[in-house]
This record gives C-alpha cells, sequence and structure tokens, in this order.
C-alpha cells in the first residue's frame, strides 16, 4: 500500500489517504480516519472506495432497532453522524 497524503478534517481528526496494490486490477483506495484519544493515535473509521465503514455500521444497527429506539439513538448520537465520508 502507499500513503498518498494526510489532511486535516475538522479540529480533532486527521484522515490518512491511501491505495491499496491488488495483484490484479486497479489500486483500492482507502482512508483511514485517526483521532488522538488519550495522546495516542487511534483510527477511529475506514473509508474504502467511498464507503464509510463506521457509517455503515451504524446504519446496520439502526436497521434492527424499532423506529422509536433508533430515533433515540439518532439524537443522542446526531453529532457523530455529521462526519465526513468522503476521501
Amino acid at each position: 500500500f502507499h500513503v498518498n497524503d494526510a489532511v486535516e478534517r475538522g479540529k480533532q481528526d486527521m484522515l490518512v489517504r491511501t491505495s491499496i496494490d491488488q495483484p490484479s486490477g486497479p489500486p483500492i483506495m482507502a482512508a483511514w480516519r485517526v483521532r488522538l484519544v488519550d495522546g495516542q493515535p487511534k483510527i477511529v473509521d475506514i473509508v474504502v472506495e467511498g464507503v464509510s465503514m463506521a457509517l455503515n455500521q451504524r446504519r446496520e444497527f439502526l436497521s434492527v432497532m424499532s423506529p422509536s429506539e433508533a430515533n433515540k439513538q439518532l439524537e443522542h448520537n446526531f453529532s457523530v453522524s455529521q462526519l465526513p465520508t468522503t476521501l
């Protein structure tokens, strides 16, 4: 894999953009959202070919909840859902 660049995203996050070589076919574009947690860098999301794994997991989790439970969860986590998911 190759690190293409790293850019700040908001006050706390860095987005490390990479390309992952494959034996056949074009490289896979992936971005790693990194945040300092207790002074240590932690990967908090991976965006592969434009799809946020954290956002996708959240959507799957909410899909199995009742509508009222999902609404409560969405209200609680609204600010997290505003994270950009583009490379």
